[in-house]
């Protein structure tokens, strides 16, 4: 099998699809009170737990258990949208938010004579993301609120996953990777106590999952 015979420098292509985990997603949140009582009309539109990702690769060796390599991951965006009425009072919010992401590091496999291959890797690089939460309302203060952010944001990165041999130079590879990010990610909330304003929360995780096919060259 192909990992037997893997020489210095020979470079893998690949392709993969998935979805992502634990990345905030587009969540939007509207809401109307009667100020002075607990009279109010909300409504919350939770954004996707998990997005696609597409994504490609190129991996050289150094040597029969040692890799290193880069990709370039784009997901898709996902959008939401939120309204609320309370007498002559209105309010709508509309959401999107998307992310890319572009890493390298390091491979460690464990080549064997089975076709199938652990590999594990650990590497660093940037994500990339584009938010833009957009609330108009008419009877409401203030009328208008807006907050956008796009950002590139350092992130570091391990992963885990196996190859899984189809010939000698070609098979899938199965992954998962998980994402630390430099600092937190914003994502709307309800508000902790009630009442028509919204909160916003923080996190600094995320992951993907990625089936793909990968072929190698130069032996």
């Amino acid at each position: 099998f192909a990992q037997r015979t893997i020489q210095p420098f020979t470079v893998e292509l690949s392709g993969s699809v998935g979805g992502t985990f634990d990345f905030p997603g587009a969540t939007a949140y509207s809401g109307i009170c009667e100020i002075g009582t607990t009279n109010c009309n909300q409504q919350l539109r939770l954004g996707e737990k998990s997005m696609p990702v597409f994504g490609g690769e190129l991996a050289i060796s150094l040597t029969r258990f040692l890799w290193i390599y880069g990709d370039y991951n784009y997901v898709l965006p996902d959008r939401r949208s939120a309204s609320s009425m309370l007498g002559a009072s209105s309010d709508n919010t509309t959401v999107n938010r998307h992310y890319w992401s572009s890493t390298g590091g390091i491979e460690v496999s464990f080549p064997q004579v089975h076709r199938i291959v652990p590999l594990l890797r650990i590497g660093a690089g940037e994500v990339y993301q584009s938010y833009n939460f957009y609330d108009v309302g008419v009877n409401v203060t203030p009328p208008v609120f807006q907050r956008s952010n796009a950002q590139g944001i350092k992130a570091g990165t391990i992963g885990g996953g196996v190859r899984w041999y189809w010939g000698e130079r070609h098979g899938l590879r199965i992954m998962v990777d998980g994402f630390y990010l430099g600092h937190g990610i914003e994502e709307a909330a309800p508000p902790a106590f009630g009442g028509g304003g919204v909160a916003f929360v923080t996190r600094r995780s995320g992951g993907a999952v990625t089936v793909g096919y990968f072929f190698q060259i130069g032996r």
